[in-house]
C-alpha cells in the first residue's frame, strides 16, 4: 500500500531485448553488491531509493504473481540419475567402512574362525574314531560268538585229523616193514636159486584155472 492508502503495483518487466536470460548479447551488467554496499544504510539514500521504488510501482500494471510467467522454465531434472549416483556413493561408503572394519578386526576374526574350524574338525574326528571303534567292537563280538559256537566242531575235527594222521603213520610203517620183509625173502630166494617171478606167474595161472573150474562146476 502507498502512503495515501492506494494499492501499489510491482514494476513491469523490462522488454524482451533487455532480459538477461533472453539473450546473452543484450544482457545488462548488474553492478549491485547488496551484501557489501553500505550506501543503503544512509537515511537520505534510503529515502530516495524507497521513493523511486514506490513511484515505479505506481506506474506498473502487473502484480507480483505476473512476473513468474516471464521467467524461463526450470530445467528438467533427472531424479533417476541422482538416485543412481546416491546408490553408487553409498556403495563406495559401505565398501570403505568394510575395509576399515576388516583392517581393524580381520586378523582376530580370522583367528577365531580358524579356532572354530579346528574345534569342529577335532570333534568330527573324535566322533568318527568313536564310530569306528564301535564297529570294530561289534565285529570282534561277532567273531567271538561264532568261534565259541563252532569250538566243539573244530575240536572234533581236530581230534579226527590227529587220529587219521596216526593211522597214516602206522600204515606207512607197516608198508615199510612189509617192503623190507619182501626184500629179505627175495634175497634169500636168490641165494637159494629160486625163480620167484616164474613161480608167481605159475601161481597166478593156477589160481585163474582153479577159478574157472569152480565157475564151471557151480
Amino acid at each position: 500500500m502507498g502512503g495515501n492508502g492506494e494499492e501499489i503495483l510491482m514494476l513491469e518487466a523490462p522488454p524482451e531485448t533487455a532480459r538477461p536470460w533472453a539473450s546473452a548479447s543484450t544482457a545488462e551488467t548488474l553492478d549491485a553488491l547488496p551484501y557489501i554496499d553500505d550506501d543503503y544504510g544512509n537515511p537520505m539514500v534510503k529515502e530516495e531509493v524507497d521513493r523511486l521504488v514506490e513511484e515505479e510501482m505506481r506506474k506498473s500494471i502487473k502484480k507480483p504473481a505476473d512476473f513468474l510467467k516471464d521467467l524461463p522454465p526450470l530445467p528438467s531434472f533427472n531424479f533417476q540419475a541422482v538416485q543412481r549416483s546416491q546408490r553408487s556413493l553409498q556403495h563406495q561408503v559401505i565398501r570403505l567402512e568394510n575395509l576399515e572394519l576388516m583392517l581393524k578386526y580381520g586378523p582376530d576374526v580370522w583367528r577365531q574362525n580358524n579356532q572354530r574350524l579346528g574345534g569342529f574338525l577335532a570333534s568330527r574326528m573324535q566322533k568318527l574314531a568313536q564310530q569306528q571303534n564301535e564297529k570294530i567292537e561289534t565285529v570282534n563280538r561277532e567273531r567271538k560268538f561264532h568261534q565259541q559256537n563252532t569250538a566243539y566242531e573244530l575240536n572234533a575235527l581236530s581230534t579226527q585229523w590227529k587220529e587219521l594222521c596216526l593211522k597214516n603213520i602206522e600204515i606207512h610203517a607197516a608198508c615199510s616193514h612189509t617192503e623190507k620183509h619182501i626184500a629179505e625173502l627175495r634175497r634169500e630166494a636168490a641165494e637159494r636159486g629160486w625163480n620167484l617171478e616164474a613161480n608167481l606167474e605159475n601161481g597166478h595161472d593156477l589160481e585163474e584155472k582153479t577159478g574157472e573150474r569152480l565157475n564151471l562146476t557151480s
